[in-house]
């Protein structure tokens, strides 16, 4: 028994060796071990086998032997001369961005002040095992040894177990424990940490080429979003504090820019995850959107929905283009447009009525979005049909009295606005 934590073996299995643990019924690792050979005697092959795994778990256990002889702290230390990039700074230094940044994640997140603080520690901690011995030996432990010696340091459950799962994916049930959601608060720090300072370089992915992992960090972001309905915060205003956590350590970056590019980088990655949706119906959800609202995920699959649901609705998507498309021409002309309603100088019954039912409408569609209830969105946009053709069909908007135009023109903008607040509508194909 070489008394070594069961990822440690394991990863030192399929790293060397390529064998596979053998468990018993309860879970727990047997002394045991499969593995492939191609020729050899049996017994001298599995003899050799033995040997050679033997040999490779004394390794493992001399680094996490000698490692132990040093604190989170030292190792900590130590990353003061390993540089995360060139104009970013090291990684001691990413170390202070990342306590604060996920401490933000976890408050936008509604997590309690313990849960908090946790988060804080984690992050700072996050990367400290990248000097240790046996992340040097088994680079696919990382994060994984921070937590085993953190929880080996004694430190709280919370912390360690976060450290051990920022390389995870955010899932419904890692969300269950307080560990699992300072993870997920980790793990948005991480990725909003590097796409700012990245991005904020002008470094990004170009074609195929992708040098930085920056997609990928995109796509997990997403994913977690997806995942944790408390992330419907959007990333855009965590940007921001990540460019100021930059400023505040000396590095200027472009933050405008960074935001830009990750905005097109986020349409990317709803393109090739969203693979399922229509193109047009993808395209109608995107379509203007600004960034504040692309770097929302979980907004943005709401509109999807909400679109969707509309697709097939012919009637309601010829009827909505109609104000959108009248509206687009009147501010290329540059004519006016009332923002306050003047029933009397409107002179019509029908317009009156459609401004109060986008007025309902828009309530309806507020508490709909607040509770992700596509639906509800959906029945609620799709209910302005028949008030607008009876307005398109009984009034002249283009009236030649520039008062009564102002007017009209006003309705037809909020009609426009209420479904464009959504999506846009006309992108839809047929």
């Amino acid at each position: 028994d070489l008394n070594l934590p069961e990822p440690v073996l394991i990863t030192a299995m399929a790293k060397h060796e390529r064998m596979f643990p053998v468990r018993q019924a309860d879970g727990s690792l047997t002394n045991r071990f499969v593995a492939v050979r191609n020729a050899g005697e049996d017994d001298t092959v599995r003899a050799g086998n033995a040997w050679v795994l033997n040999a490779r778990f004394n390794d493992a256990k001399f680094f996490f032997d000698e490692d132990e002889k040093s604190t989170l702290d030292d190792f900590l230390a130590r990353t003061e001369r390993m540089l995360f990039q060139d104009k970013l700074g090291t990684v001691r230094a990413r170390a202070d961005r990342l306590a604060a940044l996920t401490r933000s994640v976890a408050k936008r997140a509604g997590l309690s002040e313990a849960e908090r603080a946790a988060a804080e520690e984690a992050g700072f901690y996050a990367k400290a095992d990248l000097t240790t011995g046996l992340v040097a030996e088994l680079s696919s432990l990382q994060g994984v040894v921070g937590g085993l010696y953190a929880r080996r340091e004694g430190k709280s459950v919370a912390v360690s177990e976060a450290l051990g799962a920022q390389y995870r994916p955010v899932g419904a049930e890692s969300l269950a424990t307080e560990g699992g959601r300072v993870a997920a608060c980790l793990i948005v720090a991480d990725q909003i940490d590097k796409l700012a300072g990245f991005l904020g370089l002008g470094l990004a992915p170009k074609g195929s080429s992708d040098p930085f992992g920056l997609r990928r960090a995109a796509t997990v972001l997403i994913d977690a979003a997806w995942a944790w309905p408390a992330l419907r915060i959007g990333f855009a205003e965590l940007f921001a504090e990540a460019d100021g956590l930059y400023r505040g350590q000396g590095v200027e970056l472009d933050a405008d820019g960074a935001r830009a590019i990750a905005a097109d980088v986020f349409r990317g990655r709803y393109d090739a995850l969203l693979e399922d949706v229509r193109h047009d119906v993808l395209n109608a959800a995107l379509a203007d959107r600004p960034e504040s609202d692309i770097l929302n995920p979980r907004g943005m699959r709401l509109r999807v929905e909400i679109v969707t649901q509309l697709a097939g609705n012919e009637a309601f998507v010829t009827a909505i283009s109609r104000p959108a498309n009248i509206v687009d021409a009147a501010i290329k002309k540059g004519d006016a447009m009332a923002d306050h309603l003047d029933a009397g100088a409107l002179g019509s019954a029908e317009g009156v009525a459609l401004a109060g039912a986008v007025d309902a409408a828009q309530a309806t569609i507020q508490a709909g979005w607040s509770a992700e209830d596509a639906a509800a969105v959906a029945s609620a946009l799709a209910g302005l049909t028949p008030t607008i053709d009876a307005y398109f069909t009984a009034t002249m908007i283009n009236d030649p009295d520039a008062a009564v135009r102002a007017q009209r023109l006003g309705v037809a903008r909020r009609a426009a606005a209420c479904a464009q607040q959504i999506a846009d509508f006309r992108q839809l194909v047929g």
